[in-house]
């Protein structure tokens, strides 16, 4: 079932539609998921210097990406937009993501 949400941007609000698969209990830390996994970047949970540097890099809501490498104690190395990147587990433990099916 579909739901509306108000959100306020300023200097108006809007309505959007958010279905079962957006829900926040479908979303995880794209450090939790396994390798060769697809993911879609829901929301990047950090200070407005790293959030502007992942998007001049291309890393933004909505952007779907492959975990390529995901060893513990290491950085990960991700796949989107035809490039590939390595992200410092405390970045990457702040990108929220919900798996594609």
């Amino acid at each position: 079932m579909s739901e509306y949400r108000q959100i306020y941007i300023l200097p108006r609000s809007i309505n959007i539609r958010v279905d079962e698969t957006m829900q926040s209990d479908s979303l995880t830390f794209i450090t939790q998921i396994p390798p060769t996994s697809l993911v879609r970047i829901m929301d990047i949970q950090t200070d407005r210097l790293h959030r502007s540097h992942l998007a001049q890099l291309g890393l933004t809501d909505g952007t779907p990406v492959r975990v390529i490498r995901n060893r513990q104690h290491e950085p990960m190395l991700i796949g989107f937009r035809n490039s590939k990147i390595i992200i410092g587990r405390s970045i990457a433990s702040k990108i929220q993501v919900s798996e594609i099916s």
